[in-house]
């Protein structure tokens, strides 16, 4: 759990991830916020995912499965040869997947808050969710239990505090 919560920070806060995702936005000011408000959503969303035994066992499986092709992979924005685009089509794969029918919403309250394109949004939650996942998928093969994967709860208002109740039910997530 703490390795995880470094990452999300260094993911939040790193200079050449910011920088890397910086050249696909308009308006590069924004990227930060967008990026915080994506990374808070989707670990409140797998929170969810958390709360079914459906939810966990398909986490679980996704994630295990992800493990296998994304061991060795640096991240894209140490990476000189990866294209980023391709590395968002697969995070908006994993993220389709282990958190089906979420994205619309996410995408929506990212845009009213960060007021960028939903086509930047879309490549940012494509992004974030793969670095997100395969950090995660990382941890999950290291200690193979789902518990304690993620930050609490708690910690998200912290990390997103613009974000109000009504944001979190619009993503069907009233009982966070």
């Amino acid at each position: 759990m703490e390795n995880t919560s470094i990452f999300i920070e260094e993911l939040l806060n790193s200079d050449a991830y910011l920088s890397k995702i910086d050249q696909f936005a308009s308006q590069p000011g924004r990227i930060k916020q967008a990026n915080r408000l994506i990374t808070g959503l989707i670990i409140a969303c797998l929170h969810r995912q958390l709360q079914s035994d459906i939810g966990r066992s398909l986490m679980y499986r996704v994630m295990m499965n992800h493990t296998r092709f994304a061991e060795d992979a640096l991240p894209f924005w140490l990476s000189v040869n990866i294209d980023p685009v391709m590395y968002a089509a697969e995070g908006n794969r994993l993220f389709s997947t282990i958190i089906p029918g979420k994205k619309s919403a996410l995408v929506q309250i990212t845009g009213h808050y960060a007021k960028l394109s939903f086509a930047e949004i879309d490549l940012l939650v494509g992004l974030c969710s793969n670095a997100l996942f395969t950090n995660l998928s990382s941890s999950l093969a290291k200690n193979n239990d789902l518990t304690g994967l993620l930050p609490a709860l708690n910690d998200l208002s912290a990390l997103i505090p613009e974000l109000t109740r009504k944001d979190y039910e619009s993503m069907g997530l009233n009982r966070l």
